[in-house]
């Protein structure tokens, strides 16, 4: 019996080798370099990724480091090989102009066997094809200037409740952890601006809404169980959907859903309008598009137009309240996360540069002296050209997400005999452009005036990358800016930012974290401005 168990395991042992391993070797036969794959979880990075060692955002920093003189550049996860794109042309390519062969993003093979399983799959960043298409297209409308205008007097006045949530800091003299203060601030806007909710999270330490919060990200500086889900649906796929493994914390996601559930139900008994997220996603998704649209004229939101053949016009009413629901959480969930750490990195590294410091807040005095802090209008806070540089100086350093696209059709690149097969990922690697001194001198000093006018047009507009590019960049941009720049704004005029002891503008992400928490976090000190 022993031997033939043993016999067994070889022979199971023998079959995966063979069949994760048949593709190494491929590439390089058609010129293509390969990153080093070894049985069984492939390329180094992916090593490092499944122990571990590495977060999903910078997993293939090293691939591209590793061929400076290359384009593509092909590694393994497992046996399923994944194309680098290292050259900016052919990101392009990717992104903008041959986009249609690259309409999806990563698939994840999540369970179905649940309403909030159900609700993630609605989701616009889970969406595939024609539906992700009308989907984009029906909710592009919810962040226009035009509607970002009538939500900066709500944000302007939760800036206020920042102020005050602050003090108690500036009055101490003690270091703090900058990004549980900015959640605290994110979660209070995106529940007002989302959905008419007064969070409290700035105010109550304990509201129920800020814990379900804290559960969906993970914790501040992630779990380990939160890494194990993460391997788990990347590299053992058909296990995980078996053993029903949830990328999200189901009960906090079902949390939100009835809160989102609720709020609608009232707002129908009531017949209110607030326009809030809630209502303008309700109004977009009845429109389906059609309506007059506002254009903003600048060449990121010109690469992003989507022609669609196939409107979404017939959702059933039954079906319309889930997909309410599910883009209504995605919005909030994925401008919760981003912006709070934008905010505080940004923080950390204004603390650590004070002649950056200074000079924004001769800018923000200015405005200020004009229309005073608490009433600044969306258009002055568009024109803070200096508080712009810093913000995209913070995401080049600390950028929030890898560029991932599916092939949906076979795809030759000019100049290669390769045909990228229809299921390939193809990946654009944002966080390693943005460090690389071709793009960015000096790249790993923090200097906003990377992002002057004089040396934005000395480089293709496409090595920034901190929104993504394309049709499928971050459909809550403009939302998630306006949040940071007030956030930056109420700081930087009411404290002085100072390093504490356990400051550090040296970030990376944590191993551990399925979202973006830096691992040594983002202590800083301030001082009440006279």
């Amino acid at each position: 019996m022993f031997t033939y168990l043993t016999l067994l395991l070889l022979g199971a042992v023998l079959y995966l080798y063979l069949k994760i391993t048949k593709k190494y070797g491929s590439f390089k036969a058609m010129g293509i370099p390969e990153y080093n794959p070894v049985f069984p979880l492939g390329s180094p990075n992916h090593w490092k990724l499944g122990t571990g060692r590495l977060n999903f955002v910078n997993s293939v920093d090293e691939v591209y480091e590793a061929f400076p003189n290359e384009k593509l550049v092909a590694h393994f996860q497992g046996g399923s090989p994944q194309l680098v794109v290292r050259d900016l042309e052919l990101a392009k390519l990717v992104l903008i102009k041959d986009f249609d062969h690259f309409v999806d993003r990563r698939g994840l093979e999540l369970t179905q066997d649940t309403e909030a399983q159900k609700a993630m799959g609605l989701m616009l960043t889970m969406l595939k094809g024609d539906q992700w298409k009308a989907i984009r297209n029906t909710l592009s409308p919810v962040f226009t200037s035009g509607k970002l205008k009538g939500m900066t007097p709500i944000i302007n006045k939760l800036g206020q409740d920042l102020v005050k949530h602050l003090e108690p800091f500036a009055k101490s003299g003690e270091e703090f952890e900058a990004k549980q203060v900015m959640i605290n601030f994110t979660t209070d806007v995106i529940a007002e601006c989302g959905f008419g909710i007064n969070a409290q999270a700035m105010l109550d330490p304990n509201s129920v809404f800020k814990q379900n919060v804290m559960k969906m990200s993970g914790g501040p500086k992630g779990s380990i169980m939160s890494l194990i889900r993460l391997v788990m649906i990347l590299f053992l796929t058909p296990l995980a959907r078996f053993l029903r493994i949830k990328l999200m914390n189901e009960e906090s996601l079902n949390y939100f859903i009835q809160v989102i559930r609720q709020t609608m139900a009232t707002r129908k008994e009531s017949k209110a309008k607030r326009n809030d997220l809630i209502d303008l996603v309700l109004a977009a998704l009845r429109d389906d598009g059609r309506g007059p649209k506002e254009v903003e004229d600048a060449q990121f939101e010109r690469d992003a137009q989507i022609e669609v053949k196939t409107p979404f016009q017939s959702i059933p009413e039954e079906e319309l309240e889930l997909y309410i629901v599910s883009n209504a959480f995605i919005l909030f969930f994925a401008g919760l996360e981003t912006s709070s750490t934008i905010m505080s990195v940004c923080s950390v590294f204004l603390a650590t540069h004070p002649d950056v410091q200074e000079r924004l807040y001769r800018e923000i005095q200015d405005a200020i002296d004009e229309h005073g802090v608490q009433e600044m209008p969306y258009d002055r806070i568009q024109t803070l050209p200096f508080l712009d540089m810093v913000i995209n100086e913070t995401l080049r350093h600390y950028p929030l997400a890898i560029m991932e696209r599916q092939c949906v059709k076979d795809y030759k690149f000019p100049g290669y005999d390769f045909v990228v097969p229809e299921g390939m990922l193809v990946q654009v690697p944002s966080p390693a452009i943005m460090k690389d001194a071709k793009y960015f001198p000096d790249p790993l000093k923090f200097n906003p005036e990377n992002f002057s006018e004089a040396n934005k047009a000395k480089r293709s507009p496409y090595a920034f990358l901190g929104f993504g590019q394309g049709p499928r960049n971050c459909v809550g941009m403009r939302f998630a800016l306006l949040q940071v720049k007030i956030a930056i704004i109420r700081l930087v005029a009411n404290f002085e930012v100072l390093p504490g002891p356990n400051t550090s503008d040296q970030f990376r992400p944590s191993p551990k974290s399925p979202s973006t928490q830096p691992i040594n976090g983002t202590f800083i000190k301030i001082v009440k401005r006279h």
